[in-house]
């Protein structure tokens, strides 16, 4: 298998977490994820157990996202209405296309994932 078949782990998240973005937990499935990054379900569980950790590091990517929002709201000078705009552009940031696999914000390893 050809590594840009196999894939690593973070594309795998990058697809499963658009994909959750876009339709929920519901669509973090590994046959479609794959599908997604013309991959093989041999190349998803090169990087891991089971769909579970993949929900897993989608979780995970998602709870630190929506931490760093907070944190960056919370810091906003001003008061409420200065916290909101920031807020409403940390969000509109978040849903722009491709916000998942483009965002600079570092991915958490993957939970229970076989490799590295």
């Amino acid at each position: 298998m050809s590594p840009a078949a196999r894939r690593d782990a973070s594309a795998w998240v990058d697809a499963a977490y658009d994909a959750f973005a876009s339709a929920g937990l519901e669509a973090v499935k590994v046959e479609p994820v794959a599908r997604a990054l013309g991959a093989t379900k041999g190349s998803f569980y090169w990087h891991f157990t089971d769909r579970q950790a993949l929900v897993d590091a989608v979780l995970a990517r998602w709870e630190t996202e929506t931490e760093e929002i907070i944190s960056e709201v919370e810091a906003a000078p001003g008061g409420p209405t200065e916290q909101l705009a920031t807020l409403f552009a940390a969000v509109t940031r978040r849903r722009s296309p491709g916000w998942a696999s483009s965002s600079s914000t570092p991915r958490p390893s993957s939970p229970g994932s076989a490799r590295p």
